[in-house]
């Protein structure tokens, strides 16, 4: 693969016949290139027409500069400036100090007592730090969610997933989100305060279904939110199997509905939304220009013991 007269990558094609390559623009200026797909044979012999398509390196944002790239899921944001970090998103922020401490972060002057690690949901913007900083990590990570509280494993065993469950083998500080299976229409369980007082997420669950009689209504979505479950941050609706505008629309009103309030909103998806035709394209679509995740559906099996996973 040749991107304008650049840089020319090799990689052998795998028996499936599909390869994928990753290409490092950090040395491209930001400029119009054209990458050229050419295959060979084993003796480097062209192997058809080659293939050629535009792209464009867009400049890197400022506080590319001021971050330190861990991987796609996360990054370091204290580096030289100790008392000061950039949050490049709207998105949780991961701190670990090597003793205890207090921190107070503006703006917002949020106060975070360190006795080990925390984790908090943070706007994007830059951060001040009053407080001792030596030996402080700050680092930008994805959503981490247990799911799902109160559930009994398949490997029954293992279970129930309950408060002790999660304190015996130390989630509680591996995560920042709960989904809370009660199907929505319980009490709060009486953790939930303490989780969001120390920072963390609080998701319930709704469940509906395909059959004729589901509700397709978003206030029979929001109902929950609106009643015993007002204390969650957000409402996992599972599951969407099928994609039809009426679900779009649907969507699209809980959405602008306020009393909403800001709360989230996670529709569990159970398949690649391409083969789901225009309707899943445009429900996807809704999804993503409000900010809200999209949580894809996909089981890890249970297994008893190391060697059997």
């Amino acid at each position: 693969m040749e991107i304008g007269v650049k840089q020319t990558i090799r990689t052998p094609v795998p028996p499936a016949g599909r390869g994928y390559v990753a290409v490092p623009t950090d040395d491209l200026a930001p400029d119009k290139y054209t990458v050229t797909v050419r295959l060979l044979d084993e003796s480097g012999q062209p192997i058809g027409e080659p293939a050629a398509t535009n792209v464009t390196v867009e400049p890197r944002p400022a506080w590319t500069k001021r971050v330190r790239i861990l991987n796609n899921l996360a990054m370091d944001l204290l580096l030289n400036e100790r008392q000061m970090f950039v949050n490049p998103r709207n998105g949780w922020v991961f701190f670990a100090a090597d003793a205890p401490t207090k921190l107070t972060l503006t703006p917002g002057d949020l106060t975070i007592a360190l006795d080990g690690e925390a984790m908090h949901h943070l706007q994007a913007g830059e951060y001040t730090i009053r407080g001792n900083t030596n030996g402080l990590t700050v680092r930008a990570v994805p959503e981490l969610v247990f799911a799902e509280f109160l559930d009994n494993p398949s490997v029954r065993e293992f279970g129930p997933y309950d408060l002790d469950f999660m304190r015996r083998h130390d989630l509680l500080d591996s995560i920042n989100t709960i989904e809370y299976d009660t199907n929505a229409m319980g009490p709060m369980h009486p953790f939930c305060t303490e989780w969001q007082a120390a920072g963390g997420r609080w998701i319930s669950e709704l469940r509906i279904t395909d059959k004729p009689d589901s509700p397709v209504d978003h206030k029979f979505w929001l109902k929950p939110l609106l009643g015993k479950q007002h204390q969650s941050n957000g409402m996992l609706i599972d599951e969407f199997m099928k994609f039809v505008p009426e679900r779009t629309e649907a969507a699209r009103k809980m959405l602008a509905d306020p009393r909403l309030g800001g709360k989230l909103f996670y529709p569990y998806v159970c398949s690649p939304m391409p083969s789901k035709g225009p309707d899943g394209a445009n429900f996807v679509k809704l999804i993503a220009a409000s900010g809200n995740p999209l949580v894809w559906e996909r089981y890890l099996n249970e297994q008893k013991s190391e060697a059997e996973a």
